[in-house]
């Protein structure tokens, strides 16, 4: 249900034409917006849940029931199309936890996906080295305006922890609902940093399926997996997160190897142009146009 007639305060919402006046009943009386009424003559008469059907209301058998997500978008925007995909020969779906398990994403030594740590904010401002939180994360790039710095000293302390290298995928896991989920490509200008907990550190490892970190970063933008990130979203207290839940995120690689390159070749010249005009910006100076 989207609408059950009122709204967080408590003010009801009725049902509004597109020109944004009320609708009327036949008695000339406004119309409350409110899902809930006859819901449970709606609920016993609807159908189940088809993954070729357009429904807003079906039945979920509980043995259908993936992960204890009872999250109904998760079956009509995220199954569903996964279902239609996975009868698509174009296709070859692989959970992260597969792609673990195939020595093609890294994992620390407890089989966990790298993330980073809390410096403390006695430490801000004891120099340039950017901290990186989940509000630096946009774009599919690293914001190294980040107004929290500290010294070179901490930066060593994390430094081979983290081994920040150029083809990390770096994502949001914890915060905002509206940062979850949100990735980065690190570049050869972002590797002198340390990033928060909040945040995954995704390792490509060499393969021979000619899956590459520009060819990841390009399945995690999808809308079909950020929308999976999105179901396996849940509030904890004030915070909401992702948990160990990305491992069975499932993406949607192209089963023809050339379309893998095709795509991360594709991929590698946006991190490039992207790259360049960071570096063009980065380096101007009063005495950029004089001869």
């Amino acid at each position: 249900m989207d609408n059950v007639g009122h709204d967080k305060d408590g003010k009801v919402l009725y049902k509004l034409k597109k020109d944004g006046s009320k609708k009327l009943d036949e008695h000339g009386n406004p119309l409350i917006n409110n899902e809930l009424i006859n819901l449970h003559t709606i609920i016993k008469n609807c159908e189940d849940f088809n993954y070729l059907k357009d429904q807003k209301i079906f039945k979920v058998n509980s043995n259908r029931i993936k992960n204890k997500i009872y999250i109904p978008n998760y079956y009509t925007g995220v199954e569903k199309p996964l279902r239609l995909l996975s009868n698509n020969t174009n296709f070859s779906l692989f959970t992260i936890r597969e792609l673990i398990d195939r020595g093609i994403i890294y994992t620390n030594k407890n089989g966990y996906l790298p993330r980073g740590d809390e410096i403390g904010s006695h430490v801000y401002g004891l120099g340039d080295i950017p901290f990186i939180r989940t509000s630096e994360i946009h774009n599919w790039e690293v914001n190294l305006d980040s107004n929290k710095r500290t010294s070179k000293e901490v930066y060593d302390l994390y430094k081979e922890k983290h081994n920040i290298e150029e083809g990390d995928i770096l994502l949001v896991k914890d915060g905002g609902p509206n940062l979850i989920g949100k990735i980065a490509y690190v570049t050869n200008l972002d590797t002198r940093i340390i990033i928060q907990s909040h945040i995954y550190q995704f390792k490509v490892q060499n393969n021979e399926e000619d899956i590459d970190s520009y060819l990841l970063l390009y399945l995690l933008n999808l809308d079909i997996v950020q929308k999976q990130i999105q179901a396996i979203t849940f509030i904890q207290g004030t915070i909401a997160t992702i948990g160990n839940r990305i491992m069975e995120i499932i993406l949607p690689f192209p089963s023809n190897r050339d379309k893998r390159k095709e795509i991360s070749n594709y991929i590698k010249k946006i991190i490039e142009n992207k790259t360049e005009i960071k570096y063009k910006i980065r380096n101007l100076s009063l005495n950029s146009f004089l001869d």
